[in-house]
């Protein structure tokens, strides 16, 4: 992984580290897109695991 800059002093810190060890700065760490992506599949995995589908497709058939 790449190192990151402080947003203060422009120090070159260690991905993992939070705080910029120059000036002391608070470091955020930053979330990868992917992280976003697979938290929003195993969401719509529950939902679609956890509906009680007959409920659905018997309200729907009378239609």
């Amino acid at each position: 992984m790449d190192n990151k800059k402080c947003p203060s002093c422009g120090t070159e810190v260690h991905f993992d580290d939070d705080v910029c060890y120059a000036c002391g700065a608070n470091v955020p760490r930053s979330i990868p897109w992917l992280a976003y992506l697979v938290g929003g599949v195993i969401a719509v995995a529950l939902f679609l695991g956890l509906v009680d589908w007959s409920y659905w497709i018997d309200y729907f058939s009378k239609f």
